[in-house]
């Protein structure tokens, strides 16, 4: 084994791998990314960019999901829609926890789920922090964001408490 000489193709390979790239098309870039087959590569890149958000969007996110699915209400969120939010908000189950004991409190506080449409997560806590009972009337609570992207007619029942999802927003509740 003391005497092994390499070949002439492993040094010429061994000094290409030490020199930088040419600028040329990396090898990486030609292999097809992975994507599966039940998503297009474009609704695969959105779930990517979902799940590597910022925590705090990510947090809120969450926070809208098992609100419509359950953590309101006294009976609660089911396990598997649970399983759901950690995979498709990259959250962990302690965070999980977190928000369905703030989402349970924010209930206390007569909030209802629809609430959480326009509000963040951080916003939320600050809510519970300072034990504000729901306004009458939520319209300096929701922001300009959010009020242009609502018919006249969703803003006034978000503004009353008694939101009537749009069909948009029920899809997104129920992917």
């Amino acid at each position: 084994m003391a005497n092994y000489k390499r070949g002439p193709e492993i040094v010429a390979t061994t000094d290409a791998m030490k020199q930088p790239a040419t600028g040329g098309k990396s090898l990486a870039s030609t292999f097809p990314s992975f994507c599966p087959p039940h998503l297009s590569s474009e609704r695969w890149r959105e779930a990517e960019k979902r799940r590597n958000a910022p925590d705090h969007i990510r947090k809120s996110r969450a926070a809208r999901r098992l609100a419509h699915a359950g953590a309101m209400e006294p009976e609660g969120v089911s396990l598997s829609n649970q399983y759901e939010v950690r995979g498709a908000h990259n959250v962990t189950v302690p965070v999980i926890l977190e928000i369905v004991d703030t989402l349970w409190a924010f209930r206390l506080l007569d909030w209802a789920p629809g609430d959480t449409l326009y509000l963040s997560y951080d916003a939320i806590r600050e809510i519970i922090a300072q034990e504000q009972r729901r306004p009458a009337d939520t319209w300096s609570l929701i922001p300009p964001r959010f009020a242009s992207s609502c018919s006249p007619g969703e803003l006034e029942d978000f503004r009353h408490g008694n939101p009537t999802p749009s069909k948009r927003q029920k899809q997104s509740v129920h992917q």
